[in-house]
């Protein structure tokens, strides 16, 4: 066994103070080949535990296509020790959750929690690796194929140019390379996998000298080792299953298709061979994909969106994979877009580009880039553990950061415009265009599960130190030196509310025009200058609040301070951005009604509150609204909600109190002037609703979105944090009573969830799924049962005791990095509440009970005032509703208006 300890040491790309970041770790082998990565950090009371198995989609046996995605699922089906469904029932009751992730070339499974629960993950981890296959049966493959079809349709065959993008692996590849077929694997591979199919697949690459094993958190390394020789030190190895070897793959010549989807826009793709990751010329390729389409100052948007306006959208990036990347370029066409014109706009941008290489400016923007993402992704636990493994399958050496990185600091124009040049050749690419449609020995460690964790360390949330300026500005800061980067949110008092009748959609506009030039920059300029700085800066609009938000390295604070500060004072809001952000923001609308979760969420609110009413309508607006939007109203708008009485500023990270002070100082000196405090419209109760049944045609649809609402808990709600351990024991985890009955139990859908949408002054508690479309009746039939039994009062302590542990991991989860910090604060205060409310929630979970819980059921569980919306194949649901106990269905369109149907049929009405 060898052993080393080693600091990963991350520089910053050209960093301005020379600062280094460390990430200790201890890296070991097993006897049996394991090779583990311990990585403490005792900033949270967290742990992550993360396997990565060297087995992917590419190991798959012929006619068995998406076996590695579906093993993937089986994994979590259980062993004897744990049979089937305590897998995720031990782990949510500490507080803990898990998921896995399959790629082509690796599957990766990881587990978080509390850092009292690493016992138990690493035994529930160790258990199913080592006695997974004697406990397969019939039932379990034949439940979790079901969810994976399921699955299929929903990211597939169900989303927009889903289907389009399943066809490109086979496009790209002969029949027979390890790539041909998407991870997904086809519908009728699925069927045909065997029981002997999933234990020999298990035997050949489930194997501890076939895997790599990362602990990362808030644990002290010489017990972790302990733990990790106790639970996996005594699984046998086998054989090393072979390393998949392939030629490289090169077209004969182009490749072009034609399709249709259920889309409004057409979307044009171009599809190359590229270098294998890490492998020279990947890293040069991701380059490429940054010059051409990453962000506003990118080539491809500038020319397309900009400049010709033939594009709503365009989106570019290097597929990196083991065996043959892919690298892709995406545009998104206006409908009316001259699709030659603008194939052949592509072809001259990625010939110029390949020709002449990026400029020095270009490239240094995407290196600050690579740098701004690197760092800020170490602040999550689960980042960190991925890259750590992905080196370690990789190099061998968990130790990559700089040989990574390394890999773009040796980029220069000249041999980026070279790799551009071998692989962007129209000649040996895809042109696709997406059209719009009319085993267990005895004796081990494992037999007996870990007694129950002692409690986990108690954890006391930050709180902002606040003050008020004389302006009526308020400020939080919270100093968290450690990772040199800062996070900066404004809030201003005002947004969708405060939209003039008829102008629903200026505030989502207004917003984005803070994105688009500032100061003495144009859009171009402005989107350069942040992007120089790797600074990420946004701009959005709530319900009562515009939040400008940024974050950025520490040693570029000062001139991105600049840019926010301008952004905030001196919007530019020119006339040709203006039209250009107002058709995109029509464009993005439109587009968003391809999306069947999108249009059930829509019709659901205007059912609800009413097309009129501010909570009724798209945070967007309707696009006739937003194309009457003048550029005079987005000025007054700004004028509006630019004040600092009422307005909040965070600013978390690597800064002092006094810094932040300063920074507020550098604001109040120079709000805008002029412009008149904007007035929220009122926002009454909706009526209590009658039970409605609404459904919205989609034929052909492989699934139904089912969306049932009731009335709900408004923000400041005194039973709201037992109204969130209720929900998380209903549908707001994996072992949810309404995903365990139609995922596990019936295999209907990939998931369902339910959940509160919260407001100062009233809310709305929903459930909903995506279900395969011939049982759309029969989980409308699970759906009732389990209101029913909720509302019945069938809640058990054990129940409560679980959901209160997930609860409380997911506040600690919260302050998990800068951002999500910030940003759980800002959605308090956008429902009426302040950061210190996160101690209280905390200090009063214990007192909620199962009798507590049994109360507040009868009353959340509203179904007498339920609205269930269904979008989906009318002509294949609607006679599944016949003889439930369901309202006479009703017709409608995308905005919940009536819309022309067959004679009124399903549910026997109430």
């Amino acid at each position: 066994m060898s052993t080393m300890l080693l600091p990963l040491l991350l520089s910053a790309l050209l960093p301005a103070d020379g600062s280094r970041i460390e990430v200790p770790h201890e890296l070991f082998t097993l006897g049996n080949g394991l090779q583990v990565v311990l990585a403490p950090d005792h900033s949270l009371p967290r742990v992550e535990v993360n396997l990565w198995y060297h087995v992917g989609s590419k190991d798959e046996a012929p006619g068995r296509s998406g076996f590695a995605h579906l093993f993937e699922h089986l994994m979590f089906m259980g062993t004897e020790r744990v049979p089937t469904g305590q897998y995720d029932q031990i782990m949510e009751g500490g507080g803990g959750a898990n998921n896995a992730t399959t790629s082509e070339d690796r599957t990766n499974y990881f587990d978080w929690g509390p850092s009292s629960l690493l016992e138990t993950l690493l035994w529930l981890e160790s258990d199913r690796l080592q006695g997974l296959g004697v406990a397969m049966t019939q039932e379990k493959l034949d439940l979790q194929r079901d969810v994976v079809r399921n699955e299929r349709r929903q990211t597939s065959e169900n989303t927009p140019y889903g289907k389009a993008d399943l066809l490109v692996s086979e496009l790209m590849y002969p029949p027979g390379h390890p790539y041909h077929i998407s991870v997904i694997g086809t519908h009728e591979d699925l069927e045909a996998a065997t029981v002997k199919d999933v234990q020999d697949f298990f035997a050949r690459h489930y194997l501890p000298n076939n895997a790599t094993l990362t602990v990362v958190g808030d644990f002290d390394p010489k017990r972790a080792r302990e733990l990790v020789q106790k639970y996996f030190g005594d699984l046998q190895p086998g054989p090393q299953p072979p390393r998949v070897q392939v030629d490289p793959v090169v077209l004969d010549g182009p490749r072009r298709i034609t399709l249709e989807d259920k889309v409004q826009y057409p979307r044009l793709s171009f599809v190359f061979h590229s270098p294998p990751f890490a492998q020279p010329g990947d890293a040069e390729m991701d380059l490429v994909a940054d010059v051409l389409a990453g962000g506003k100052s990118s080539r491809l948007y500038q020319r397309l969106v900009v400049q010709d306006g033939t594009a709503t959208d365009v989106a570019s990036f290097q597929e990196s994979r083991q065996l043959g990347s892919l690298f892709h370029v995406d545009v998104y066409a206006t409908p009316d877009a001259d699709l030659a014109k603008v194939e052949a706009a592509v072809r001259e941008e990625l010939a110029r580009l390949a020709k002449e290489g990026p400029t020095d400016e270009e490239l240094q923007r995407s290196l600050a880039g690579i740098e701004m993402r690197t760092v800020s992704s170490l602040q999550s636990l689960h980042a960190r553990a991925d890259r750590l493994n992905q080196y370690l399958m990789l190099w061998g050496d968990p130790d990559g950061f700089e040989r990574d990185l390394d890999r773009y600091r040796r980029a220069t124009p000249a041999t980026v415009a070279s790799w551009a040049r071998s692989v962007l050749d129209l000649d040996r690419g895809l042109t696709m265009t997406v059209l719009p449609e009319g085993s267990q020995p005895a004796g081990s460690a494992r037999d007996t599960r870990p007694t129950a964790a002692s409690a986990p360390a108690k954890f006391t949330p930050p709180v902002p130190k606040t003050s008020k300026r004389d302006s009526g500005l308020t400020l939080w800061t919270l100093p968290r030196p450690g990772l040199p980067l800062v996070e900066i949110a404004l809030v201003l008092p005002s947004g969708r509310l405060a939209e003039p009748a008829g102008a629903a959609g200026l505030a989502t506009l207004t917003a984005s025009m803070l994105e688009e030039g500032a100061g003495d920059r144009d859009a171009l300029a402005f989107a350069q200058a942040l992007e120089q700085l790797g600074a990420d800066f946004s701009a959005s609009a709530g319900p009562r609040s515009t939040t400008l938000q940024m974050q950025v390295l520490k040693h570029n604070l000062d001139p991105a301070l600049e840019l926010f500060h301008d952004a905030l004072t001196r919007p530019r809001i020119e006339a040709s951005d203006f039209e250009r952000v107002r058709r995109l923001q029509v464009d993005d609308l439109k587009q968003a009604l391809d999306d069947p979760n999108t249009l059930a969420r829509q019709v659901a609110a205007a059912a609800w509150y009413g097309s009129e009413h501010p909570y009724g309508r798209p945070a967007g607006g309707y696009p006739e609204t937003v194309s009457a939007l003048s550029r005079e109203q987005v000025i007054a708008f700004h004028k509006g909600i630019a004040r600092p009485d009422g307005a909040l500023l965070v600013i978390a990270g690597d800064v002092s109190a006094d810094e932040a002070a300063s920074i507020a100082q550098r604001l109040d000196q120079s709000w805008p002037k002029g412009g008149t405090a904007l007035q929220d419209a009122p926002t009454p109760q909706p009526p209590a609703p009658k039970p409605r049944l609404l459904l919205l045609d989609r034929p052909g649809a492989p699934q139904t979105v089912v969306r049932f609402v009731m009335p709900g808990q408004a923000g400041r709600d005194p039973n709201r944090l037992a109204g969130d351990v209720l929900n998380t024991l209903f549908g707001g985890s994996f072992t949810s009573r309404l995903n365990q009955n139609l995922r596990e139990q019936h295999g209907y859908t990939y998931g369902a969830r339910s959940g509160f949408v919260r407001l100062p002054d009233q809310g709305t508690f929903s459930a909903s799924s995506a279900v395969r479309t011939d049982v759309t009746g029969a989980s409308l039939a699970e759906f009732g049962k389990e209101f029913v039994r909720l509302r019945g009062g069938d809640v058990t302590a054990d129940e409560v005791a679980k959901a209160r542990s997930t609860v409380e991991a997911d506040i600690v989860a919260d302050f998990e990095g800068l951002g999500p910090t910030v940003n759980l604060w800002l959605g308090l205060r956008e429902r009426g509440s302040g950061p210190d409310e996160v101690a209280q929630d905390l200090a009063q979970l214990p007192s909620i009970t199962a009798d507590s819980l049994n109360a507040l059921a009868e009353q959340l569980v509203d179904t007498d005032h339920a609205l269930l919306v269904l979008v989906g194949d009318g002509a294949q649901v609607q006679p599944q509703l016949d003889g439930l106990p369901l309202p006479l269905v009703e017709r409608v369109d995308e905005r919940g208006r009536p819309a022309a149907a067959p004679a009124a049929t399903g549910g026997t009405g109430r």
